[in-house]
């Protein structure tokens, strides 16, 4: 099986002063090549694209970021990589055409979305990036970094650094070394405190994260080797998943011995009184967070908002009537990616979303699964593996009880969570416009998206409680 896929890209040359453009026979458009991507590659990841255009086009480049843009020409939504250009003595084929800022008026173009497209790109050629890994240079600098590193401790690379993942959150990169695979991640300075608290937790339980060989406080980045096991979405049996289970709860109860230094990281305090103080405050401040989206809330929808914020309140101090403890609380428990199943037990990785919280969320979220095992009552099985770990402070009745009530407070934690990351972008583009068809655009809109779907589901069930 296979993926056909016609993504556009966005090829400079390399000086990144000009960008290449195709003859077609009623003007001029990106470069587009068609790639069949077979299924799984997600693995492999972003690289796959620059192991193909080096294969077609004979030019060595990486992703520096991928968007997608709505065509109402085509009534379709367009795939667009913008690359870097580590091939400076490439030659075009006969029907390309390097292009300055200055000709890009005077060209015809095949759709519209084109020239947007580029207008944008020498818009932001010019300024600085969201994020670092979008500017022209950073692979290189990243890359030296781990060689030197890895050449530190007397390890090899054997083969070319791979991309595996690009968003404005994060970006993955990969390495084959004679000691085997290792993985770099580079993450926002909204996610600053990954690095910090990975090696705090290695401190404790340095079983239950992967094995950290570098890290650059500075520039937020962390050199990790390969975990090695598989996703626990890819595992059925049920003992490995309530092992899990069992493991993540001992490690939210070790940390509560370190909460001072977990706060000072620092963490997001999402605890369930500053999550009953705050949501009034991040309601108010929607109409700024989602300025120019299309669910930017009315003022008939903050009217309604406003009377069932003492609905949500009153669940936060029900659950606060329970004798369990706010503690180190993961925020993106999934089984398809952030857990793996080893020969060791557990391992749990990407941190970035994390927060001082209430420690049953992470049950929530991964009962959500779509990869559950086939056994009979597996959610119930599963939630009690979780939930006994826990009955030193509560009787499992008791803890049942919670769990029902951290079901209605799960999406409170994630709108003020994503609302939160939405308003430290917005604050770094506060000097600046948003061009549109731009990268920046893009990231913004992206997380305006899901605080605005948070905000509705948030509120669509809290009316149906009341």
């Amino acid at each position: 099986m296979s993926t056909n896929l016609k993504p556009l890209f966005i090829l400079p040359d390399h000086a990144n002063q000009r960008a290449l453009l195709m003859s077609q026979s009623d003007g001029w458009s990106l470069l587009a090549c068609e790639i069949t991507r077979p299924d799984g590659s997600e693995a492999a990841g972003m690289g796959y694209f620059n192991t193909v255009l080096k294969a077609e086009l004979g030019i060595d480049v990486t992703i520096r970021y991928l968007t997608d843009w709505p065509d109402p020409e085509i009534d379709d939504v367009v795939i667009v990589f913008t690359l870097e250009n580590h091939s400076p003595d490439w030659e075009l084929s006969n029907d390309g055409r390097w292009i300055d800022r200055n000709e890009l008026d005077s060209l015809t173009f095949i759709r519209p979305l084109h020239r947007s497209l580029l207008e944008s790109w020498f818009a932001e050629a010019k300024a600085e990036p969201l994020v670092p890994w979008w500017g022209i240079g950073w692979f290189a600098e990243v890359t030296s970094w781990m060689t030197e590193q890895l050449r530190g401790m007397g390890i090899s690379i054997t083969a070319p650094v791979e991309q595996v993942r690009i968003w404005h959150g994060s970006t993955i990169l990969r390495v084959t070394t004679d000691a085997g695979d290792v993985y770099l991640k580079a993450v926002a300075h909204t996610f600053a405190q990954e690095a910090e608290l990975m090696q705090m937790i290695a401190r404790w339980q340095p079983e239950r994260i992967p094995n950290i060989l570098a890290v650059e406080p500075e520039r937020h980045w962390i050199l990790m080797q390969d975990i090695g096991g598989r996703d626990l979405g890819e595992t059925s049996e049920i003992a490995a998943w309530e092992e899990t289970l069992r493991a993540y709860a001992q490690l939210q109860m070790r940390s509560l011995a370190f909460m001072d230094q977990l706060l000072s990281v620092p963490l997001c305090d999402w605890r369930l009184k500053p999550m009953e103080n705050t949501i009034e405050t991040v309601v108010a401040q929607a109409p700024l967070l989602l300025q120019d989206h299309p669910m930017c809330p009315s003022e008939a929808d903050l009217a309604h908002w406003q009377k069932l914020l003492p609905d949500i309140k009153a669940v936060c101090v029900a659950a606060s009537g329970y004798n369990i403890p706010c503690t180190l609380e993961h925020g993106d428990f999934h089984d398809g990616m952030n857990i793996r199943v080893t020969e060791k037990g557990p391992v749990f990785y990407d941190w970035a979303e994390s927060s001082i919280s209430h420690p049953f969320f992470s049950l929530v979220e991964l009962l959500l699964s779509e990869n559950l095992p086939n056994v009979p009552d597996v959610k119930a099985r599963l939630r009690d593996a979780y939930l006994t770990e826990w009955t030193a402070y509560e009787p499992l009745e008791r803890l049942q009880e919670l769990y029902q009530l951290t079901e209605r407070l799960r999406i409170l934690h994630w709108t003020l969570h994503f609302a939160h990351q939405l308003a430290t972008y917005q604050q770094c583009l506060a000097d600046r416009p948003i061009l549109p068809y731009s990268v920046t655009e893009f990231a913004i809109r992206h997380a305006q998206g899901i605080v605005a779907d948070l905000f509705k589901d948030l509120f669509s069930n809290a009316n149906e409680a009341a």
